[in-house]
């Protein structure tokens, strides 16, 4: 089989002291402090504590298929978040407690529907990096729509729980909501082409507006997006041509007769993928060259090349286990292994019609390879 080069193709994250008895003291507090929390509609900073609230994500080191299509969820995280300022906030009948959460990266836009993906009923905010996408859901204290409890803000009628979102207090509070805890879902989305090598995602993706607090709230995303693929070197395939050798009239019994499977290989190199697990799979493409082309594309079965004088016969190529390759499309093979993925095939000829003519018989399959 021949070969053809472009890109990936080959052929082939103080008080005094009271005087009061301690008993009737004690008494005093507990029958206030619930009075205190609810006459409060307002947040406020827990003593020692100002400033803003500063969530930071860092989903580490993923890994994706090179050539995943367009909305591929790329990895997805949803941890327990805890800032080191203390905001709490409360609720009572006057007045709702609101938080506007408003994205600093904006929305992508995007020329077709992420077909698949379920994350693109909400908005994707496009990071700095091209073709890569997030969506934030958020969780503890603004899922109020989601549990039960009265210590959360609520999303506004008819919006989901993610960024941007708009929400408030609707439920009268007997503990507050822990501003300093959140716990966001983050998801990261092929959107786009990303180009090579290690893509590090380190950005502001939201800002929030707390009630009355003002602009006190942001949330940065940290990640390494990286791409698990292989190197094809010209002489990836282990022999070029195959040779399925010399055979006789003799060897074709009638049509779909076929002669001795001959093995062969293709094989990767330099291969990088997740060392906790291969999250990619080496795909074929193979497509007729040189005046062969597609006999019985789902029997892997081609015909000869243009040049050849044989009559009668074609060229049927294998898997390893000796079902049949598909034509003219992509086909998973194996899944990638670190350093060197070897792809093993078999071929061998095949009886077409029912006369067979002897003479030059050869073909020529260009291959493609690409990681899903």
């Amino acid at each position: 089989m021949t070969r053809s080069r472009s890109a990936d193709r080959l052929p082939m994250h103080i008080t005094s002291r009271p005087r009061f008895r301690p008993v009737s003291l004690a008494a005093y507090a507990l029958l206030l402090w619930p009075f205190a929390q609810v006459a409060l509609a307002d947040c406020t900073y827990e003593p020692g504590h100002s400033g803003p609230i500063n969530h930071e994500m860092d989903m580490g080191s993923v890994w994706m298929p090179r050539d995943a299509p367009n909305g591929t969820v790329i990895a997805t995280a949803s941890p327990l978040l805890e800032a080191s300022t203390r905001l709490v906030c409360h609720f009572e009948n006057g007045r709702e407690v609101f938080a506007i959460l408003t994205n600093t990266a904006p929305i992508a836009v995007l020329s077709t529907p992420l077909a698949g993906n379920s994350a693109r009923q909400i908005p994707i905010l496009q990071t700095k990096i091209p073709g890569i996408g997030a969506t934030i859901e958020v969780g503890e204290p603004f899922d109020g729509n989601a549990v039960s409890y009265s210590n959360r803000f609520s999303a506004d009628p008819g919006t989901p729980n993610a960024i941007p979102y708009s929400g408030a207090m609707r439920k009268r509070t007997v503990s507050p909501a822990q501003m300093y805890w959140f716990k966001p879902t983050v998801t990261l989305i092929k959107i786009g082409p990303i180009a090579p090598g290690p893509q590090r995602i380190d950005e502001e993706m939201f800002r929030g507006i707390i009630d009355t607090r003002g602009d006190v709230m942001g949330f940065r995303l940290r990640a390494t997006i990286n791409h698990a693929q292989c190197t094809l070197r010209p002489d990836a395939v282990s022999a070029d041509p195959v040779q399925l050798g010399d055979h006789t009239l003799a060897d074709f019994t009638g049509t779909g007769s076929t002669t001795v499977k001959v093995p062969f290989h293709i094989r990767l190199n330099d291969c990088q993928d997740d060392s906790s697990g291969s999250v990619a799979m080496a795909h074929i493409r193979l497509d007729g060259a040189r005046g062969s082309s597609s006999l019985d594309r789902s029997q892997g079965l081609f015909s000869l090349t243009s040049n050849s004088t044989a009559k009668g016969i074609g060229i049927q190529l294998l898997r390893d286990d000796g079902s049949s390759m598909l034509l003219e499309e992509e086909v998973p093979v194996k899944r990638l292994a670190i350093g060197e993925t070897r792809l093993d095939f078999q071929a061998r000829y095949y009886q077409t019609d029912s006369k067979v003519e002897p003479g030059l018989a050869e073909g020529a399959l260009n291959f493609t390879i690409s990681y899903k």
